[in-house]
């Protein structure tokens, strides 16, 4: 090669490689700037010019919308010894309100430079896509035409507050998902929730095409009465998108980014519509027992013992049966029994879901301690709700019981010592008198011994635990609200336990209903507080009149809540995140325990 041939070429690829970036041109443009709420469109990004490695363009924060990503596609062409190319950046947008906005400029840097987008303007129209009612012919024709989507249903237009409601939703699949969708439940405000499992799975065929569907089932219970809303349901999956990656010119397949036939898939968010509950009050004439239960039930007491001491316990045992909201049941009140005290032992749950309906059994133990001898009649115990079916309250008795109290059993009496001296007939003589005493040697006698002496504190010190410890029992038997605070950090670490437990073996929502009864109700046995109707803000406000640091409260607040949202919200964790959970609400209780209250109770731990 000549040297004029060389400087040529040397020149050429100098000039081709410092030659600025000209002709750049970055622009936005959407499939439609006039959508309604439950639908989604398409913005493109294009980059056209002389450019090679192009970055993510810079977003800005579009709190109107959702926007997911669907891909990048790139062409690249070679006319007259010029390189160029064009980039597309596809992005689906979903509005989360009616109303006009703005897609502001969007930004992004290529060889020192910043270019921007034009802004849109997208009108938002509230209400479905569907202008009028469609005729059943028409929605089904319409659904065919689609390839997945979901709706949502109630069983029923009217209950009464704490009647439950069944809240089904249904997905339609026609057609293969790269991935498991998302489902976010729709906003439940005003309502008690309660999943029913197990999920239904068929194939429905609708016109000529067949379609998986998948159906999940709620039970609600309405806290308050008026007019209700049941948001919408979203459900978040990507799906094939073949036809637009290839599209109808055969050869355009050259021009894709390859990159895109291996990616997740179109992404695709799907609504259902808002449904309205009328919610009725429950009628005038309530019994002074009733506590809110509705449904069906029945009610079964059993006394384990008709015979004890004073002092000695007796258990009460009340089970109360049937169809409705069995977890939300408290404790019947129990009838005057100025001879005894009495205090909740303990509460248990077996909760069934049978034809999707929530029932089961619950069943308070309540603890029955004599003050003085003597036969004692134990009246009904009664237990009031309203019966939805017969529309009117309902009042169950149980029978009334006899217990014999006897006076408890005398100490046995020590062995007195005699106080009469005796000399042993045995002594066969007396020893002479010594009149010289002679040397004396120093002698040590046991009695002088440290060790003798200490040894004469052990009766000493036994006695007084002995008495510190009878001290102890009494108080826990005749102060309630002394034995809650004291036993309080006992029953929280068996309750841990099956928490642990529950971890494993039990559905996921039992783990964080466990987890918040062990460290609410824990709370509640420290500040004297009746368990049964305690939520977690009238606790927060008792927990923050006590000496607690904050950093606890910040703590408590947190996994309570945390609790409350995977109950009530949906929300849940992987099990590497809820052991994480367990382990950080057992160090919280280990750590309330080492502080002091300033409730009721005031002991020393």
């Amino acid at each position: 090669m000549s040297k004029r041939a060389f400087l040529s070429l040397t020149l050429l690829l100098i000039a081709f490689t410092t030659t600025p970036a000209q002709n750049i041109k970055f622009y936005a443009q959407v499939d439609r700037i006039q959508v309604y709420l439950d639908e989604q469109f398409t913005l493109t990004l294009s980059l056209e010019g002389d450019v090679g490695s192009v970055p993510r363009p810079k977003f800005p924060a579009l709190t109107n919308f959702v926007v997911y990503e669907s891909g990048r596609s790139q062409n690249f062409s070679y006319v007259n010894g010029q390189v160029s190319s064009s980039i597309n950046f596809n992005y689906i947008l979903m509005p989360r309100q009616a109303g006009k906005f703005t897609i502001p400029p969007v930004a992004i840097e290529l060889q020192g430079n910043t270019y921007h987008t034009n802004p849109i303007e997208i009108t938002v129209l509230a209400g479905q896509s569907r202008g009028e009612p469609l005729r059943k012919d028409q929605l089904e024709g319409t659904k065919q035409a689609q390839d997945l989507w979901i709706e949502t249903s109630i069983d029923k237009k009217t209950a009464y507050v704490g009647e439950q409601v069944t809240l089904t939703l249904k997905f339609y699949q026609g057609v293969r998902l790269f991935q498991n969708p998302e489902y976010t439940p729709p906003s439940l405000t005003g309502f008690w929730t309660e999943d029913l499992p197990p999920q239904k799975r068929y194939y429905q065929n609708i016109g000529n095409r067949r379609y998986y569907v998948q159906e999940i089932k709620t039970a609600l219970f309405p806290t308050t009465s008026g007019k209700k809303t049941i948001g919408a349901a979203e459900l978040k999956c990507r799906i094939e998108d073949l036809e637009t990656f290839l599209g109808r010119d055969p050869f355009a397949f050259f021009d894709k980014d390859l990159s895109q036939l291996f990616s997740q898939g179109k992404p695709k968010v799907l609504r259902s519509q808002p449904l309205s509950l009328e919610v009725l009050s429950l009628p005038a004439g309530q019994p002074a027992n009733f506590n809110g239960a509705v449904g069906k039930f029945s009610l079964k007491t059993e006394l384990d013992k008709t015979e004890v001491e004073v002092g000695q316990p007796a258990t009460l045992k009340i089970t109360i049966s049937g169809v409705g909201n069995v977890r939300s049941i408290t404790t019947p009140p129990l009838p005057d029994l100025s001879s005894f005290r009495a205090y909740n032992s303990s509460n248990s749950e077996n909760i069934s879901k049978a034809n999707y309906q929530l029932q089961g059994t619950k069943t308070f133990e309540q603890i029955l301690i004599p003050k003085e001898p003597g036969t004692f009649t134990i009246p009904p115990v009664e237990f009031s709700y309203f019966d939805v079916a017969a529309q009117e309250y309902k009042t169950l008795k149980s029978p009334s019981y006899t217990l014999t109290v006897r006076s408890g059993s005398a100490l046995p009496l020590a062995s007195l010592p005699t106080t009469t001296n005796e000399i042993s007939a045995k002594v066969k003589d007396i020893h002479y008198l010594k009149t010289e005493l002679g040397q004396v040697g120093k002698k040590s006698y046991v009695i002088q011994s440290p060790f003798f002496l200490t040894l004469q504190l052990v009766p000493v010190l036994a006695l007084v635990l002995l008495w510190r410890k009878q001290a102890q029992k009494e108080k826990l038997l005749s102060n309630r609200t002394y034995a809650r605070y004291r036993l309080a950090y006992k029953n929280a670490q068996k309750n841990l336990e099956l928490t642990r437990q529950s971890l494993v073996l039990e559905p996921e929502t039992e783990f964080y209903s466990n987890l918040y009864k062990t460290l609410s109700g824990y709370l509640a046995d420290k500040l004297d507080l009746d368990y049964s109707n305690l939520f977690t803000e009238e606790l927060m406000v008792r927990l923050k009149e006590s000496t607690l640091p904050t950093t606890e409260l910040n703590q408590i607040k947190e996994v309570l809540e945390m609790c409350d949202q995977a109950r009530f919200g949906g929300a849940k964790l992987n099990k590497n995140r809820k052991l994480l959970l367990l382990e950080l609400t057992e160090n919280l209780i280990k750590c309330l325990e080492r502080l002091r209250w300033n409730g009721k109770v005031k002991a020393t731990i």
